[in-house]
């Protein structure tokens, strides 16, 4: 896993919580909605 990839992820998952409050399973559904591989955040 690269650094980088962690660091999107990161950004991703921060930038949805700003939107609006989201549970587990929803930040989960959205990170492969954009094609995050599920290894690098699970």
């Amino acid at each position: 896993m690269a650094d980088n990839d962690v660091k999107i992820i990161k950004y991703t998952i921060t930038r949805l919580l700003a939107g609006r409050e989201h549970g587990k399973h929803k930040l989960l559904k959205k990170l492969l909605q954009r094609d995050f591989e599920r290894h690098l955040y699970l």
